[in-house]
């Protein structure tokens, strides 16, 4: 008898456990959400309720970028604000490499990060390449590249990627330690399908 009141007791507390181990998993999975760029085949997670633009021209929908300190304006706003930016573009220059596509990014190139700092600035299973970029504004803009997809048709033969991807940091010097880390936890959820 004082067997089977034990059983029942492990068996309340192990399910207490699951019940709790599951309200964590939603509240973390809760905290963020997942937005999708279909034409260009990425994902992001980004926090609930953060201020998104999206990035869009010649009828192209290439990306999004989260503000990083919104004004009251948000996406309309004409004065600059900090971002993290993600987009996606169709390589019809034909970098072969995502240096060669960051080398456009960054052709005034500032000295770069320390070198563990660009090691660690990656998309998510992708070689990636990266810079950092001083304006003359006081505007500091880390950008990281990489490369993905095969061209449809008669280029898939190409061994040429076919779309670019870029990650860009858009910060000045009194935020860049704190918006780096949003900028690196953002880049860690992004996925290119």
């Amino acid at each position: 008898m004082e067997a089977t009141k034990m059983s029942v007791l492990r068996c309340r507390w192990v399910l207490f456990l699951m019940l709790y181990a599951g309200l964590v998993a939603t509240a973390t999975a809760n905290g963020s959400q997942r937005i999708e760029n279909k034409e260009f085949k990425f994902t992001l997670r980004v926090p609930v309720g953060a201020v998104i633009c999206t990035e869009a021209s010649d009828g192209h929908r290439h990306g999004f970028s989260i503000l990083l300190q919104p004004n009251p304006q948000g996406c309309k706003s004409s004065i600059p604000q900090p971002y993290v930016g993600i987009y996606g573009d169709y390589n019809v220059l034909n970098f072969g490499t995502p240096e060669q596509w960051l080398h456009i990014l960054c052709q005034q190139n500032q000295p770069s990060l320390e070198s563990k700092d660009l090691t660690s600035l990656t998309f998510p299973q992708h070689t990636s390449a990266s810079c950092k970029r001083r304006g003359k504004d006081s505007w500091i803009d880390v950008f990281v590249t990489a490369q993905a997809g095969r061209w449809p048709g008669n280029g898939s033969s190409s061994r040429t990627p076919y779309i670019n991807y870029t990650a860009q940091l858009h910060t000045n010097s009194a935020r860049f330690g704190e918006d780096m880390k949003k900028f690196r936890e953002i880049l860690a959820g992004v996925n290119i399908f």
